[in-house]
């Protein structure tokens, strides 16, 4: 019976694009009560149709812009712009702000109300919020690139080669692209050579992804190979649940909450992957899951599930000896986890909208070898050294990532040391358009942190199937008032 029910649901998840959040946690920031922000016409026109031009020379001398990010990252990308383009003599004011139970995105919303010289005039927003300002309460503040760049747009989304989920996700109530991201975060299946060596006979990532997909029932077929041989084949079966999460459908339609057949089939999936001793049941972003990426869980893992940044920035320092015995491959199904957009305040400071229009410009379209992309994909944004054998320093390449634009992937060198060498982003092109945003809404960090934390009290047996959902469905009324 488990087995029929499987199947019935990998078959509805084959037939839709599935794309994650970055966010795992609980508690919606300030997203506000998610009405869509409406014009009369249906229609807010744009009025700038002037090609970009870049500007040179002197330029912004006295002039400050105000940048606002949840990290550090994207903040200190552009101060080295700064050091890379001395004519470009703006100020740039960085504010920085945990989201720590949604401080930054509450934060943000305050400061753009307020408006005045303090307000942003560029912010950066999370996968998980992103359509908050895009989309519903706040989107009358983010200014359509249209203004920016004029009849030059459609070019450079040309030839940047975007993914669509990117797009999508930046792209308001009138049709207007009023954000972009920098990373790619279309995923694979990052796994250890050497155990798939000891379950398959090979480490091919070709014979790898034949043998994990696609979908979830050659998924657990390639679980219960991996559990023959002592392996588990997931640090937890929430992996899945990344790429499970989010459908095509929000959570909230006419106002009320639904639970559509995707995001049910994990209590299905889940179950059959926790209750199967098929992974080690370690949460994400845990002890346990850490230690597995080194190999110092109870069971050996075989992989995760998950884009280039968690290659990077957390198998990476976290491998001990498993550095080099990884590789990656497609996923079972595909799905894209997380993001970071940029949007310039539509009522920002208008004086200094030029200098905005230039470091969007570098962020998020420009394809050369002096743009972001191109420099992030390479790891060559920041000048790093390290000593040679002899004492020396030597410049050497800083952590790579799969970027927004395939183009800029597609002339890179991809090849990564905690990979044994692989070029990742033979993988990570082609995922780079497994992600849909449209059921991206204005409560999905609440509503998912709270059925993720319902499935599991199922999975463990605290609750039974029935009331796990009807627990879940009290607390979306309880916290938000919304009703199913």
């Amino acid at each position: 019976m488990k087995k029929r029910i499987l199947a019935l649901a990998i078959c509805m998840l084959m037939l839709v694009g599935i794309i994650a959040a970055c966010d795992n946690g609980g508690g919606g920031g300030g997203g506000g009560g998610g009405a869509v922000v409406a014009d009369p016409t249906g229609v807010k026109e744009v009025t700038n149709n002037e090609p970009y031009v870049a500007p040179t020379g002197p330029r912004g001398e006295g002039q400050t812009i105000n940048l606002w990010s949840f990290t550090p990252e994207l903040p200190d990308a552009v101060l080295r712009f700064q050091e890379l383009n001395p004519d470009f003599k703006y100020n740039i004011n960085v504010s920085i702000y945990s989201d720590q139970d949604g401080l930054y995105e509450t934060t943000l919303n305050q400061a753009l109300s307020a408006g005045g010289a303090n307000a942003p005039d560029i912010f950066v927003v999370e996968q998980a919020f992103v359509v908050n300002y895009s989309k519903f309460d706040f989107a009358d503040f983010a200014l359509p690139y249209q203004e920016l760049f004029g009849s030059s747009l459609a070019g450079f989304l040309s030839d940047a080669r975007i993914g669509n989920f990117i797009q999508e996700a930046g792209t308001n109530q009138y049709g207007h692209l009023v954000g972009l991201g920098y990373q790619s975060t279309g995923s694979a299946f990052i796994y250890r050579r050497s155990l798939a060596e000891q379950i398959w006979g090979s480490s091919d990532p070709a014979t790898v992804q034949s043998k994990i997909g696609p979908g979830y029932d050659k998924f657990l077929e390639a679980a219960e190979a991996a559990k023959a041989e002592g392996i588990s084949i997931l640090s937890g079966e929430g992996d899945l649940w990344q790429a499970i999460r989010q459908s095509p459908n929000q959570w909230v339609v006419d106002g009320k909450l639904v639970i559509d057949d995707q995001r049910m089939s994990y209590l299905d999936i889940g179950y059959e992957f926790f209750n199967g001793g098929y992974t080690n049941k370690a949460g994400a972003w845990g002890p346990g899951w850490n230690a597995d990426f080194a190999g110092l869980g109870a069971t050996p893992v075989l992989g995760y599930l998950g884009p280039a940044w968690l290659i990077n920035y957390v198998l990476a320092g976290n491998a001990g000896d498993t550095f080099g015995d990884w590789a990656i491959c497609e996923p079972p199904v595909g799905f894209a986890w997380g993001g970071s957009w940029s949007i310039a305040n539509a009522k920002g400071n208008a004086d200094v909208r030029a200098g905005v229009a230039e470091i969007i410009h570098w962020i998020t379209l420009d394809t050369t070898d002096d743009g972001m992309q191109y420099n992030w994909a390479n790891g060559t944004l920041y000048e790093n050294y390290e000593e040679d054998e002899e004492g020396n320093l030597v410049l050497v390449a800083g952590t790579k990532d799969a970027v927004a634009s395939a183009t800029v992937m597609d002339r890179s060198n991809g090849e990564v040391a905690i990979l044994g060498g692989q070029d990742m982003f033979d993988i990570f092109v082609p995922a780079g358009v497994n992600g849909r945003a449209s059921g991206w809404g204005p409560y999905d960090r609440a509503i998912d942190a709270a059925f993720n934390d319902h499935a599991t009290q199922y999975f463990e047996g605290t609750e039974t199937k029935d009331q796990a959902i009807a627990n879940f469905k009290q607390f979306v009324y309880d916290t938000l008032g919304i009703e199913s």
